[in-house]
């Protein structure tokens, strides 16, 4: 598939391996323009158009002929009955390999969303879960399994997504890891940004320590060795020595 299809496009990580030898004008992050969209539908024409009708290797038929041969030999098996729709979202998620504790009041936490559900909570109270599995699809699904039954866990922005197409959600999901990567580099970087306007506010206010009391009304300068007293006219500038003095 890369060969065939990914790395013809714009935008490929192909050129990013060579290292030095490409210059930057040639890398994914400049050249890649292509919408989600586009990529995913060229993906769905390779796949179901060009693989199925196209013979591989030593083989003198392709997979569509050899399935309308074998359909007209043997015959059609039908379509096949799914009778619980939530065995086959549970079949077909993916396993969460990383042991993650469930709070018996808040529920699961996991990468930056919590799920949680009554059943959830009724459950993790009187049993031990023994697996945990996310939808492969819906990021806002997971699925718990406890001893007794399996157990469907949400997000609070499940409501929020349910009017939304599978198409949507699956690049929600896909594209989860590169948002909370930049986001955390965005989070970083504001975070040393205040502490530098921080500590330029906390110098700015010892510099100018000295003058608070013209702000304050009724008050005198302290006399202090580290503070500067107002001088009047009577009184010389050191060392500068009056005419009489000379």
């Amino acid at each position: 598939m890369n060969s065939e299809l990914a790395h013809r496009f714009l935008g490929s990580t192909e050129p990013d391996k060579q290292g030095r030898s490409v210059t930057s004008r040639q890398k994914s992050y400049t050249t890649a323009c292509h919408h989600y969209s586009t990529i995913v539908e060229h993906l769905d024409r390779y796949l179901f158009e060009d693989m199925p009708t196209t013979p591989h290797g030593l083989q003198r038929s392709s997979a569509a002929e050899k399935e309308e041969w074998l359909t007209g030999l043997f015959g059609n098996a039908g379509v096949v009955n799914i009778q619980n729709m939530d065995d086959f979202l549970i079949a077909t998620s993916v396993p969460i390999e990383r042991d993650i504790q469930i709070d018996p009041r808040r529920g699961v936490r996991y990468l930056g969303r919590t799920y949680v559900s009554a059943e959830l909570l009724h459950c993790i109270r009187m049993e031990k879960p023994t697996d945990k599995r996310r939808d492969c699809v819906d990021p806002y699904r997971m699925y718990v399994r406890f001893k007794s039954k399996w157990v469907l866990a949400t997000t609070a922005d499940n409501l929020k997504s349910a009017g939304r197409s599978d198409f949507v959600k699956l690049f929600e999901s896909m594209t989860d890891a590169t948002f909370r990567s930049e986001n955390a580099r965005i989070k970083s970087e504001k975070r040393i940004e205040r502490a530098l306007r921080t500590d330029e506010a906390n110098l700015a206010a010892k510099a100018t320590q000295h003058l608070v009391h013209m702000i304050e009304k009724g008050s005198e300068p302290k006399k202090s060795k580290n503070v500067a007293r107002w001088s009047t006219r009577e009184e010389r500038i050191s060392p500068f020595l009056t005419e009489e003095e000379k």
